[in-house]
């Protein structure tokens, strides 16, 4: 599959089913937005041009044409169950749609508390709900802060509908997703599939013996807004500056997702802040944010980094985590919910409470300073990796969830056509 730029963790983890699906015998047809994700190994069906729903008029005709598009190819009688593998509204609506008009059970891979999560980090004392109240302030102060009204408005009522819907069925959670949900809502189905990740299959490719030069001396790899930790990482790297003034930051990230107006104020934000500090000669940033770095530059900037410097608090498993503990990096993050499930017993993984900057800076100068603690980190992060979850046992589970949520559903003509028998341990249990 082409390598197109950014592209979301949860669609990283779909792409690795995809590349095993004839292994498991799993058949794909995916009702997507054009360009497509890429690949020969599951069908296709066009649902709109993904440059063309930019506004919420365009978004509305975009869930009506894939929801008619779903409806018609699920009436061929193929099809055993309907998936969105992710928590967005846009996909859970036309999934629910096509669900209730041909009777075929559907369910949602939800990685992240849609609108909460990152709330639920940074606010751990406080009680969210997803009634109609509880999101309209929740996405007021966090996703449409400071814009129009009716932003919120049209957001409240597209999630509110999404998570209505999500009562309807038992939910696959990955990760601190899964426990976030029944903490918002004790009426929603949620089953944790574990392991809910591996380490995506670019990184495996590019674990080769190297004499690379640690040109960085550490790198901040992750969608670039506040939430996934970019601000606090430059703020730390101030202090981290101040106590030796030719150390350098390697930031790789994205503001794909985002609005246009959102990616201008988002990128003012960060340069605004390299530029105050003073960190021009200090932090590089990798690539072009508005569309993201290839992966092959982000492998390359990682093996010629000494650690990374990830304060996310929002977060379900972490991709970035695992690539860098591969390349035998340390990581200096937050402790948030996600890692305590995805790099449990992980030595290699420092973590300090959340919004602690000056801890981030004390954790990071202790490992520069002592090249002996920094090397011993970086075999035990090798080390950790090499006994990590596969992508087999991964598939292997949310199989066997398929079967003990959803066979009592299918029907049974159907039910070996999504259960096949493989030759992958305990994989029809």
């Amino acid at each position: 599959m082409k390598d197109k730029g950014y592209i979301g963790g949860a669609w990283i983890r779909f792409m690795e089913f995809l590349r095993r699906a004839d292994k498991f015998d799993l058949k794909y047809v995916l009702v997507e937005p054009f360009p497509r994700l890429g690949g020969d190994n599951y069908e296709s069906i066009k649902a709109a041009d993904i440059r063309s729903y930019k506004k919420v008029g365009d978004t509305a005709l975009m869930i009506l044409y894939a929801t008619f598009k779903g409806i018609r190819r699920t009436l061929k009688g193929d099809i055993a169950l309907i998936l969105n593998p992710i928590e967005s509204p846009y996909g859970t609506i036309p999934a629910f749609i096509t669900s209730l008009i041909t009777r075929i059970p559907f369910t949602v891979i939800v990685h992240n508390a849609p609108v909460f999560h990152y709330l639920i980090e940074k606010y751990p004392e406080k009680k969210f709900s997803s009634s109609l109240r509880g999101l309209y302030g929740a996405i007021r102060y966090y996703k449409h802060k400071g814009k129009p009204i009716h932003y919120a408005i049209l957001s409240t009522l597209f999630y509110y509908a999404a998570f209505r819907i999500m009562k309807t069925t038992t939910i696959i959670g990955i990760g601190s997703g899964a426990t976030y949900l029944q903490s918002l809502d004790k009426k929603l189905r949620v089953k944790e599939v574990f392991p809910g990740n591996s380490i995506p299959s670019s990184v495996s490719s590019a674990i080769k013996p190297s004499n690379s030069k640690k040109y960085y001396d550490a790198v901040y790899v992750g969608t670039l807004k506040a939430e996934k930790g970019i601000l606090d990482a430059i703020r730390a790297w101030k202090l981290v500056t101040d106590w030796n003034p030719s150390l350098k930051l390697a930031v790789i990230g994205s503001v794909h997702k985002a609005s246009v107006s959102e990616k201008t104020t988002i990128m003012d934000t960060i340069e605004l802040l390299i530029t105050r500090h003073g960190l021009k000669d200090n932090v590089h940033i990798i690539g072009d944010p508005m569309i993201g770095a290839q992966t092959e530059e982000v492998l390359k900037v990682m093996k010629e980094s000494r650690i990374m410097l990830y304060p996310t608090t929002m977060d379900s498993w972490s991709f970035a985590v695992g690539e860098a503990l591969s390349f035998g990096l340390p990581v200096v993050a937050y402790d948030i919910q996600a890692f305590n499930i995805a790099y449990q017993n992980c030595k290699a993984l420092i973590r300090v409470p959340v919004g602690n900057i000056r801890l981030l800076y004390r954790k990071v100068r202790n490992l520069l300073e002592e090249p002996s603690k920094l090397a011993s980190l970086s075999k035990e992060a090798l080390r950790y990796i090499e006994n990590y979850y596969t992508w087999d046992q991964v598939i292997a589970a949310e199989k066997k969830l398929y079967k003990s949520l959803f066979l009592g559903e299918i029907n049974k003509s159907y039910s070996k056509r999504l259960l096949p028998k493989c030759d992958i341990p305990n994989c029809n249990e």
